[in-house]
């Protein structure tokens, strides 16, 4: 998954539409593959990153200015001040992203107003140039196979909040999680498991009739016990 291009329109403290060019550069030959945003406190660097995990997780994105808001109230607040009442605001990230061995160029677009007091917002997400409503209806599940929110914070992170990450217990767990599940480990596991239920079936069809009847006093027997 290689980041292209960032859009804010009258985002925070973004006015109007700004653009930010996030492809890896290149000197001398070889490829750079690290983006990094540098500037003053609240200059917007932090607003940058939350710009990107909304476009790509929606209700889901864990924004560092949502706290314990609504996601309504947050896209509400996130409306530029300056702009005028029933201005547009929005996100939109350009990637490529291959699969089965081709590449294609996705746009995920998010947009919302107040309309009436209420925020609509409206997701469209193009593939190569071309709308797709099948996307867009089904992006949650799609991103989360292509890109876990779990993992995000290993490549989208304050810098200073980076020793945070890496002590935290829970954290920690949550990201082993998603890794597995990004690499296919989840399902090797789930995988022994059901082999293991398998194997305890068909071995007790091979159990004599006249056995059937103690095995099953065993079992519930087991089961007593852990229920007390």
């Amino acid at each position: 998954m290689i980041l292209e291009q960032l859009t804010l329109r009258n985002f925070c403290l973004f006015a109007g539409e700004q653009v930010f060019d996030l492809r890896p550069g290149r000197r001398d030959g070889r490829h750079l593959p690290i983006v990094l945003f540098g500037g003053i406190n609240g200059g917007g660097k932090t607003t940058l990153l939350d710009a990107i995990q909304l476009a790509l997780y929606g209700v889901r994105a864990r924004c560092s200015k949502r706290s314990q808001m609504s996601y309504d109230d947050f896209l509400c607040e996130s409306i530029h001040h300056g702009a005028a009442a029933n201005a547009m605001a929005g996100v939109s990230l350009s990637f490529r992203y291959a699969s089965d061995g081709e590449e294609h160029l996705y746009d995920v677009c998010r947009s919302w107003r107040v309309v009436e007091g209420r925020v609509r917002e409206e997701l469209r997400v193009l593939k190569d140039g071309v709308p797709s409503l099948w996307l867009a209806d089904n992006w949650p599940q799609l991103m989360e196979d292509i890109f876990p929110l779990d993992i995000s914070g290993l490549f989208f992170f304050d810098a200073e909040k980076i020793r945070t990450l890496a002590e935290d217990e829970t954290s920690s767990k949550a990201l082993g999680a998603a890794i597995k599940s990004l690499l296919g480990l989840d399902i090797v596991e789930r995988l022994i498991t059901d082999s293991t239920v398998l194997q305890t079936r068909l071995a007790k069809k091979d159990v004599p009739p006249e056995h059937k009847a103690e095995v099953a006093a065993l079992e519930q027997g087991l089961i007593g016990r852990s229920v007390r």
